[in-house]
């Protein structure tokens, strides 16, 4: 939506310029790219976009001895519908001192490390850009890190600043809620009245910029440290990285009554997130484990100790009042214990990883949910460096529950020093209704793509 837009750009140029002012930016990597892709798939919802241009910025480097800083910004412009995304992963500017640091800006927070793999969207915001991508949004605040002497440490994050997940990017025409990607979850189009179907019109309710940034979040995470490993717990009150959206209908005067208009309301809900982690490494092996707990009724003031993650059960949050029908948000509160087993040479890694949900969350996904991706899953990470050149990537998941299978993997070839040819394959295989990625099923491509680097 626009309003996210907007948000997103006074962020960038806040935090650019309070945090990368004059030369302190130079000696990153810039990347300027061209992907474009094929699908093996009838689509039934077909966008004009077939090919994109990527420009991409990344540095992390030391201001000093003690001031260090970092920017990550990926972005897309669809010249097909004159459309872009952006995204900027981190911005930010740390101190270091000898017990710790402090940061302040937006980064990754480190607390739960099964996220990336299992491309959740819960502490962290899911970049977007694609499908089956990986890569986060951090959260902008200011977090500290402090380490004692015995072993024990601690983390508080704080922030008075929220900017929703960017991507994938939506926007109402003509009626319509589109995207430029084919993937992207969309609101229905008609709706069932008596026996017949009506399309359905949408219009964006106005809301103030301020309203949607002025959310709070607070989090503290203890831990304590051995030579080999470690095992910390957190819990944190923050905003849903996505915005939710709640809609009111009725017939359109206009239309004879024909079409339903619906009104929509974009606003920010927060959530609770708890949480237990360990890792213990082992020569070149590294094992994790943990147990995660994401309540959207979760109070800071009052249910912080309250947490039950085996019968935890899906509640109503909050409902809306409307003149003739409503379209309210879907809540649902998730938990989940993962694993993971990691190798790592220096020509290859790999890792093994386990999911299992502990609640009973049979949602399907949809444009109005944040439901459970997985529910009892299996999945491997691998990356092999054929030469100094050529490198392949596979990233497959397994459901046993619902049976849902997917696959990515990639060749990249690197000439010229700095080109990079890429070609990919994404394939996804949901055979039920009641799965997150049920809408996705069609979404099978094969892409390639050509980077250049300064």
């Amino acid at each position: 939506m626009k309003i996210i837009a907007k948000i997103n750009i006074k962020l960038l140029i806040l935090l650019i310029i309070s945090c990368c002012q004059g030369p302190y930016v130079w000696g990153g990597l810039a990347t300027v790219g061209f992907e474009t892709f094929t699908r093996l798939s009838d689509v039934p919802a077909k966008t004009d976009v077939r090919n994109w241009i990527t420009l991409d910025y990344q540095t992390k480097n030391n201001w000093s001895k003690s001031f260090s800083y970092s920017l990550d910004v990926n972005s897309r412009y669809f010249y097909q519908v004159q459309d872009y995304a952006f995204s900027i992963s981190e911005i930010y500017l740390m101190y270091n001192f000898s017990s710790g640091n402090f940061t302040i800006g937006r980064q990754l927070l480190d607390w739960n490390p099964s996220e990336s793999f299992w491309e959740l969207d819960d502490l962290n915001g899911k970049q977007g850009l694609s499908l089956l991508g990986d890569k986060q949004e951090g959260l902008i605040g200011a977090n500290l890190n402090y380490n004692f002497s015995s072993g024990m440490y601690v983390s508080i994050f704080a922030s008075s600043i929220f900017v929703p997940n960017l991507n994938p990017k939506y926007q109402v025409q003509d009626g319509l809620v589109k995207s430029p990607v084919e993937w992207a979850y969309l609101p229905p189009s008609k709706f069932l009245l008596k026996g017949q179907l009506l399309p359905i019109h949408y219009d964006l309710h106005k809301v103030n910029t301020w309203d949607i940034l002025k959310n709070k979040s607070i989090g503290l995470r203890l831990g304590y440290k051995w030579s080999s490993g470690k095992v910390w717990g957190y819990a944190l009150f923050k905003p849903e990285n996505r915005l939710r959206f709640h809609g009111d209908g009725h017939l359109s005067k206009k239309q004879n009554y024909g079409v339903v208009d619906v009104l929509l309301h974009p606003f920010a809900s927060s959530h609770m997130l708890y949480g237990i982690e360990t890792t213990q490494t082992y020569k070149k092996l590294t094992f994790g484990a943990g147990l995660a707990v994401i309540d959207p009724n979760g109070d800071f003031k009052t249910d912080l100790l309250i947490i039950d993650p085996v019968t935890i059960a899906t509640n109503s949050h909050v409902s809306f009042d409307a003149e003739y029908f409503k379209i309210s948000p879907i809540y649902n509160r998730k938990s989940y214990f993962h694993s993971e087993i990691a190798y790592k040479k220096n020509k290859y890694d790999v890792s093994i990883n386990y999911l299992h949900s502990l609640t009973d969350n049979s949602t399907k996904g949809n444009f109005y949910s944040n439901v459970a991706k997985w529910k009892r899953a299996f999945g491997i990470l691998g990356n092999l460096k054929i030469t100094d050149n050529f490198t392949w990537m596979v990233n497959w998941k397994y459901d046993f529950s619902r049976k849902d299978n997917l696959l990515k993997s990639q060749v990249a070839y690197k000439f010229l020093k700095r080109a990079i040819i890429s070609l990919g394959v994404e394939l996804l295989g949901a055979p039920t209704d009641h799965s997150f990625w049920g809408l996705s099923r069609f979404n099978d491509t094969v892409y390639t793509s050509l980077q250049y680097r300064f």
